[in-house]
């Protein structure tokens, strides 16, 4: 595939005369405005062409491919351009229009000469006379066709005077005979957006196009996770059938997740847990493609029990279905629970049952503390789990659950992993079969030096034969791993464990917002990880990518499809104006972003 992206603005472009019959009048009233009604900056606009009474002009509109949604834009024949938007300065605000980043998504057919096509943005007085016109060409041949492309740029407009009754257009301009097809404009006015969860300004991700990068150094490919059909209305709860509003599962809402329904196929549910109520089991029904609802007894738990509690989940007992390790620091006691449930007259009765409870305020030989990690974990590379269990200095006791007790497998007393050690470090553990040809689960700890602020990851390996925890990487390397490239692994970070290609190997996806949305998939191997790809959503209904949301929380699970994981994303915005992305009191839900809860898996 070869080619050119250039950025030009030329007396004789900006003398061509557009044809006006195809033009659309864009307000501030309308749908595809998706972020000036909420927020002070910027103003953005996202069109899709689904709405067949706008967009229709001269049959330029194209039913049978799309980007999202059914319908794109066709462009077919020399000099013909795709449908033109057209806006009124002032809609936009001119405290706006210093700067300008816009991006489509484009489709060519096979053609046999070469690509050649412009993505207009222009800005005219009102007797049509051309302010400023910039394009950005896409031109080449040996291209890639029946495959959609972004192309995306960038305008500098704060040396020019733009007056509110002042006319801006942007469009697809065909120069040649290929026919195209035109997708997705999205065009961001003004400054980023100081409040979070908005995406940056554009994305320079132009995945269709051949590049070269460095290991582990943009631009990375993008991979897109489509929504699920679960059909909730995309609403804000889980369940919408027959009136039936139920789950409206809040970001800061105790969630577990786990194989708990033993006739579900092997899919996960979904356990919420709300302050004086219930625990709730959501589970998903393909016969129906919705979900269900199944009330917990708990027994002789408290309705807040499981609050500020740790929460450990794993298939313990080997009996292909995961139990609840639930550690209660305070009154230095834990339980292993199993989920029960019961098909009497024709209804399912669900219930919490412990099988094992502590006695002295330990698990085996270690107390109880929260300055221990607990960490589950398939090291054996059998269908049982083992648990781990590290103290504050890095020691661990190693345990496996039968006969209705925990059984000590290994330990150790004074000898210690450095990088383990709590009191040095801030670390968080990650469990998951990462490794290439490896089958077992393996550990990822990701921490902070207190002292120096600076970050390291390891990876280490259960090794049966000598019973011990072996680091993956080389001696040279001291048992910590290389960081390569601008991304670093914090133990901040989110990170989200599923097998999303339906094989033996787990795939790691690391979840940032510092500042924005920030997903990414990557590989461990022997030195380093790789970043593979950026992944993105697709599929969603208007202009709502969770992406865009201020408080986003995502799961994973086989929630779906019982041999391929998926995405839970639960979507809010903040009433607060200044929301700084850590605490909200109360949520807000706007006409043109309104909550949801929704399931993406991998489009493959």
């Amino acid at each position: 595939m070869s080619v050119i992206i250039i950025y030009f603005s030329t007396n004789l472009l900006n003398n061509k005369k557009v044809k006006t019959d195809n033009i659309i009048n864009l307000k501030q009233s309308d749908d595809s405005i998706i972020s000036s009604k909420y927020t002070d900056k910027p103003f953005i606009l996202s069109i899709d062409l689904e709405k067949q009474n706008k967009f229709n002009k001269n049959n330029r509109i194209y039913d049978s491919k799309a980007h999202s949604g059914k319908f794109s834009s066709l462009i077919s024949g020399e000099d013909s351009y795709s449908i033109i938007m057209q806006i009124k300065a002032e809609e936009i605000g001119i405290e706006n229009l210093n700067k300008v980043s816009l991006s489509a998504w484009l489709y060519a057919f096979p053609f046999e000469d070469i690509l050649d096509a412009v993505y207009v943005f222009s800005i005219e007085d009102t007797n049509h006379n051309s302010i400023f016109w910039k394009g950005i060409s896409i031109y080449g041949e040996n291209f890639e066709t029946n495959k959609w492309f972004k192309i995306s740029g960038l305008h500098n407009l704060s040396d020019i005077t733009v007056l509110p009754e002042y006319i801006i257009k942007f469009y697809i301009w065909n120069r040649n005979d290929t026919e195209i097809l035109v997708d997705d404009f999205y065009i961001v006015f003004g400054k980023e957006n100081e409040r979070r969860g908005n995406s940056v300004l554009v994305d320079l991700n132009k995945t269709a196009f051949q590049h070269t990068s460095n290991f582990n150094y943009p631009p990375f490919k993008t991979c897109f996770f489509k929504k699920e059909n679960i059909n909730n209305l995309d609403s804000i709860f889980l369940i919408n059938h027959n009136n039936e509003l139920i789950g409206n599962i809040k970001p800061d809402d105790l969630i577990i997740i786990g194989n708990f329904k033993s006739n579900n196929s092997g899919m996960n549910s979904i356990i919420t847990a709300k302050s004086g109520k219930k625990l709730e089991l959501y589970y998903f029904n393909p016969n129906e493609s919705r979900f269900k609802k199944l009330i917990i007894d708990t027994e002789d738990y408290p309705l807040d029990y499981f609050f500020n509690k740790k929460i450990v989940v794993g298939n313990f007992d080997e009996n292909h279905f995961d139990e609840i390790l639930i550690i209660d620091y305070s009154n230095k006691k834990a339980t292993l629970n199993k989920i029960i449930i019961t098909d009497i007259n024709n209804s399912s009765v669900c219930l919490l049952k412990t099988i094992w409870k502590s006695t002295i305020g330990k698990i085996s030989n270690t107390k109880i503390d929260d300055s221990n990690k607990y960490i589950s974990g398939n090291f054996y590379g059998n269908n049982k789990y083992e648990l781990l269990i590290i103290n504050n200095k890095g020691n661990y006791e190693f345990l496996e659950f039968s006969e209705n007790k925990w059984n000590q497998i290994t330990s150790t007393i004074n000898n210690q992993i450095d990088e383990w050690n709590s009191n040095k470090n801030n670390i968080e553990f990650i469990t998951g079969k990462f490794l290439k040809n490896y089958k077992k689960d393996v550990l990822l700890g990701i921490w902070e030096e207190k002292i120096n602020k600076k970050y390291n990851f390891s990876i280490y390996k259960f090794n049966y034969a000598d019973k011990e925890f072996i680091s993956h990487f080389p001696d040279t390397q001291k048992s910590i791993g290389l960081i390569i490239g601008l991304d670093t692994l914090k133990p901040s970070d989110k990170f989200l464990i599923g097998n999303f290609d339906n094989d033996y190997q787990e795939e790691l996806l690391r979840y940032n917002r510092d500042w924005r949305f920030d997903l990414k998939k990557l590989e461990l191997n022997d030195t380093t990880y790789h970043i593979l790809e950026n992944i993105d959503f697709a599929g969603y209904t208007k202009n709502y990518n969770p992406k865009y949301y201020e408080i986003l929380k995502l799961y994973t699970g086989n929630f779906i499809h019982p041999n391929k994981s998926s995405i839970l994303t639960i979507a809010r915005n903040c009433k607060k104006n200044n929301f700084d992305g850590k605490k909200c009191d109360e949520y807000v839900n706007y006409q043109n972003l309104p909550n949801s809860i929704q399931i993406y898996s991998p489009d493959n």
